[in-house]
């Protein structure tokens, strides 16, 4: 996957995501099927990042507890788990502010298709623990189907090799987003403590307890930087 076609990917993503917002009918009823979950659609690795982010927005908008806080929370780890994951197979840079993870091995042979397919798999499973059965089962399909469709041509300690290193991605920037204020969704990630002081917002109404969804959102938003 080479940083072009990735930036592709991306801004279809961004379109994506930007008209399934829009869509009052994807806030009232379950998600059908993405017509992107197909082994076919997975051939060329421009097309990893697409797949995983129609599975990504079913799963937000069939999961408990991903208000647009949370929701944005996820799709902003998996960006970053994403960029972490096959930056190093082309001219950018990781990210500054990230800890302990992982960089390839000097002189060693990765496929970043499959990386990024293994980290996208790995950080949705952590991202929505919360998910139904039938989803799970989607994600382990689509990943599946992914590593069928790239690895085809590619040796198998290269396909091992990349698959271990996107797993590794994925567990470090989760922890880095855990210690930053949590995954997000039903696990309480955003939805901090309440805790109030002088001139602190308060909504008049709130939840059934008269509280915030997020009231101290803003402590764990921490912008990340190029190195």
């Amino acid at each position: 996957m080479n940083p072009k076609s990735l930036r592709y990917a991306l801004v279809y993503i961004a379109a994506v995501c930007s008209l399934w917002a829009c869509n009052e009918k994807n806030l009232q009823q379950p998600a059908s099927r993405p017509e992107h979950l197909t082994a076919a659609h997975v051939t060329t690795g421009e097309n990893v990042p697409v797949s995983w982010y129609a599975l990504e927005l079913k799963l937000i908008s069939e999961s408990a507890g991903f208000t647009p806080p949370a929701a944005a929370h996820a799709i902003a780890c998996t960006g970053i788990v994403l960029h972490e994951a096959v930056v190093h197979g082309g001219n950018g840079r990781p990210l500054q502010g990230l800890r302990y993870v992982p960089r390839p091995r000097h002189g060693k042979q990765y496929n970043w298709s499959i990386a990024a397919n293994s980290a996208m798999a790995c950080i949705l499973r952590k991202l929505f623990p919360n998910a139904s059965p039938a989803n799970v089962a989607l994600i382990d399909e689509l990943e599946s189907a992914t590593m069928d469709a790239l690895s085809n041509d590619c040796p198998q300690d290269e396909v091992l090799r990349s698959y271990y290193f996107g797993r590794q991605v994925a567990a470090a920037v989760y922890e880095w987003s855990a210690a930053a204020g949590g995954p997000g969704g039903s696990q309480g990630a955003l939805n901090v403590e309440n805790v109030l002081y002088s001139g602190a917002w308060q909504v008049e109404t709130g939840d059934a307890a008269g509280n915030p969804a997020h009231p101290l959102i803003a402590r764990y938003v921490s912008p990340l930087s190029r190195k």
